[in-house]
């Protein structure tokens, strides 16, 4: 299985030398989307658009209540969410209103198009590892939730939200110790 997987990473990021590279390489990425966040910020907004419309349309007439999951990226490529909790929620609609690439202060942004519009009786809440990736401050994305859950009880004031917190996927595990620390920060 370890051979499997080291097969799949490029030789030249294999090692020391290869998480050091790794490492640069994302520094200059994460570099330029803080040199550059309009360019960032416009494609997050194109994205959220494009969430938004299709919300629209599939949600168009349908009652009050539901379950919406609202996040980054593992809730967006989660193609099967509806058909994946049907068993659980008995009936109960529930929709993905997340968009890939999105970090809590964009999350806020967007929360009155994406979630409260369609009045959901739970918000399932999982966003903070693009935060982290990209050197926010722990306490940053933990305060956007708060706000989050602040604006929610403001427009929806029955509603339930339930935090998922970020994760350590095998990519902040390759990343090093340093990252993987940043996510067991209190």
């Amino acid at each position: 299985k370890a051979m499997l997987q080291r097969e799949r990473i490029p030789l030249w990021l294999r090692g020391a030398v290869g998480k050091k590279i790794g490492m640069r390489f994302l520094r200059l990425l994460t570099g330029l989307w803080r040199r550059c966040p309009a360019s960032y910020s416009t494609m997050l907004s194109k994205e959220a658009d494009r969430k938004k419309a299709a919300l629209a349309v599939a949600l168009a007439g349908t009652d009050d209540g539901g379950v919406c999951f609202y996040g980054s990226s593992t809730f967006t490529y989660w193609m099967q969410l509806e058909r994946d909790m049907a068993p659980l929620l008995a009936g109960t609609r529930c929709w993905n209103a997340a968009f890939g690439g999105s970090c809590t202060d964009h999350l806020l942004e967007h929360a009155q198009e994406l979630v409260f519009a369609h009045r959901p009786a739970v918000v399932v809440y999982f966003c903070g590892t693009n935060d982290l990736i990209s050197g926010g401050e722990v306490s940053l994305a933990a305060q956007n939730f708060v706000d989050f859950v602040t604006m929610a009880k403001q427009h929806l004031p029955s509603v339930r939200c339930v935090y998922l917190e970020p994760t350590v996927t095998p990519f902040v595990r390759w990343l090093g110790d340093d990252m993987v620390a940043r996510y067991m920060e209190p």
